[in-house]
């Protein structure tokens, strides 16, 4: 028993020296690949409580220290990770399997590729485990989205048989949440009969037995609602669809999320009396020495992009003055009045003002400039950090 503590323990050292070889050789980039963020934090909450239960007693009050004097992720920072990656796989209709290799292909609404999304080094890369599958499977199954915790909880089983096929226990758990959540979605007969693969590793599961007379008496109901003259059984073995409602209408979240994938929303009429163009400074003595690039997004209401705004080195000045102000943007509660996070809101925010820093005043005034507004009763400038 020793010795398996010791190899567990060992193994557990050499994977996390890897990550760190890999991830500290350029942090940035490695975070901005959201797997390799959700993997991070995972392995800091829920994969290291694996590395206190296996360290002797006397031991843990090193692990304690550390704890006190590091941010540690906390769970709420595991639940964000895995719903900010399960909300990337829907707006861009990202494959379960590509994503769980580390692969973020981007497909049009035919679902051909149009290329991979933040690009990353292939060393960077890190594919999900089985145990990783799960973990995003379980953050879907308590929020009671069903659809993703089908997809991811099939993805872990299937990585599952590859990794290690004398792990019973873990595929039991598998199985169960799989089960289950098969039948939320409206697949009783699926959900039967893997309820019975489960019965076959674990024969004692006392919910297993409860749920395998649960989803035949649910069947049998089924069956005697039947009309007469109705042939065969109820189609139950479907493929599961998309729990989105599509409607021949578009609406405005599907229309947001072709939007973010790139897709072309107007017509080639449309486009082609769109252009491009330098504006007019002659009259702006401010702006006489600068070329301000100008794209039009739409004629009616006019929509225009200005490109290049800001140099490298203003930006980098913003992001300075900006970053030990960061802090959780807010929403005001309808019911109460009072701020507070949301999830729907995940970004942290700054502002600055035009007393704070040259760069800041500069910036302003080229806004009021291009625009023609005034802007001495604008907000402050906002910094948001997604």
């Amino acid at each position: 028993a020793e010795e398996q503590r010791l190899s567990q323990l060992r193994h557990l050292s050499t994977h996390y020296s890897q990550l760190h070889v890999i991830a500290s050789k350029d942090t940035a980039s490695y975070l901005a690949n959201p797997i390799n963020a959700y993997l991070l934090v995972k392995r800091l909450t829920t994969d290291w409580r694996e590395v206190e239960t296996l360290v002797h007693s006397d031991k843990r009050n090193i692990i304690d220290v550390l704890q006190q004097n590091e941010t540690f992720p906390s769970a709420e920072d595991l639940s964000g990770a895995a719903e900010a990656l399960l909300r990337l796989q829907d707006t861009y209709k990202l494959d379960t399997t590509s994503l769980a290799n580390g692969l973020i292909e981007v497909r049009d609404m035919r679902g051909v590729k149009k290329g991979e999304l933040g690009v990353q080094p292939p060393e960077t890369r890190m594919a999900l485990t089985a145990n990783d599958c799960f973990e995003l499977g379980r953050q879907a199954y308590v929020n009671q989205d069903y659809y993703h915790t089908v997809l991811w909880m099939q993805e872990a089983l299937d990585r599952l048989e590859r990794e290690d096929s004398s792990a019973h226990t873990s595929k039991v758990t598998i199985l169960e949440y799989l089960a289950f959540s098969t039948y939320q979605r409206g697949n009783v007969r699926q959900a039967l009969k893997l309820t019975h693969q489960l019965l076959e590793l674990s024969p004692q599961h006392e919910r297993a037995f409860g749920n395998v007379e649960y989803y035949q008496k649910e069947l049998t109901q089924v069956k005697a609602s039947k009309k007469k003259g109705d042939e065969g059984d109820v189609p139950l073995d479907e493929a599961i669809v998309e729990s989105k409602s599509w409607s021949v209408e578009e609406t405005e979240r599907e229309a947001y999320e072709a939007l973010c994938r790139g897709e072309k929303r107007l017509s080639a009429r449309t486009e082609s009396q769109l252009v491009c163009f330098y504006l007019n400074t002659t009259g702006i003595p401010f702006l006489r020495l600068t070329h301000i690039k100008v794209e039009e997004s739409f004629k009616k209401p006019q929509i225009v992009v200005f490109h290049d705004f800001l140099s490298d080195s203003e930006i980098e000045v913003v992001k300075t003055l900006a970053e030990p102000k960061l802090k959780r943007a807010t929403v005001q509660n309808s019911m109460t009045g009072n701020l507070e996070t949301a999830k729907y809101r995940i970004s942290k925010s700054a502002w600055l003002t035009n007393r704070e820093h040259e760069v800041v005043h500069r910036i302003s005034r080229r806004v009021s400039a291009v625009t023609g507004l005034d802007i001495t009763t604008a907000e402050e400038l906002q910094v948001v950090n997604y």
